[in-house]
């Protein structure tokens, strides 16, 4: 999937997973357009710690071998946990900004595989949440038995790896049929926009742009 932002929260990969602003109804749980990392003007958007948009696109169970998310990210705000693109650890994987599971308060890339059980929660070392436009990566293989998973942040640095995390098994769980995902939101949804009041403090607060979702693990030249 790809959601450049061009004005709406499309899907430009012809795949048509399409977002949705919200709820679709009320408009305090739409993120606003605002100018991207290059001074375009509504080419991406401001989350304001109550927005979201819902994705028409979920993980099945044991479907994951390999995947890299990637999104532009922008924020001042450090109090918060702020999921940018969410299929929740507890079903297939999150990356978040100031992501405090085990006390890791910076970028994170949580995920859990197969067996239900086996979380592995990533952290970088630094935090990013400084005002300006930064590129996060989170990268995963199966098939690696050494470093299977990284965070890349700005596309020149591995941030953090962690070896053999999941044991060469694919992620996503069982925990329902389907894990739907949101933008700028945790999400626990088994329906489209079906989420609930889970995750109510885990907003995005900042300004979000071209998340990409590859059903590949990029090398590293490609990041």
């Amino acid at each position: 999937a790809y959601y450049p932002f061009n004005g709406n929260a499309n899907d430009e990969s012809g795949n048509s997973y399409h977002g949705q602003l919200g709820d679709n109804s009320d408009n305090e749980t739409f993120p606003t357009l605002t100018p991207d990392r290059y001074g375009n003007a509504d080419k991406a958007f401001n989350f304001d710690g109550n927005d979201y948009i819902a994705l028409n696109k979920y993980v099945t169970y044991n479907s994951i071998s390999e995947i890299t998310v990637c999104a532009w990210v922008l924020s001042t705000n450090t109090s918060n946990n702020k999921f940018i693109i969410s299929f929740d650890r507890s079903e297939s994987y999150r990356l978040a900004l100031n992501d405090d599971v085990n006390g890791n308060p910076y970028v994170g890339w949580d995920t859990t595989d197969s067996n239900g059980t086996t979380t592995n929660d990533l952290g970088s070392p630094a935090s990013y949440e400084d005002g300006n436009w930064h590129h996060i990566c989170g990268w995963y293989k199966s098939s690696t038995t050494t470093v299977d998973k990284k965070i890349f942040v700005d596309g020149e640095d591995i941030e953090a790896t962690v070896n053999n995390s999941h044991s060469g098994r694919n992620l996503g769980t069982d925990d329902r049929t389907k894990h739907y995902g949101f933008i700028g939101w945790g999400s626990e949804a088994s329906s489209f926009d079906g989420n609930g009041n889970v995750h109510g403090d885990d907003f995005m607060i900042g300004k979000i742009d071209d998340v990409r979702i590859y059903s590949r693990a990029l090398s590293n030249d490609e990041i």
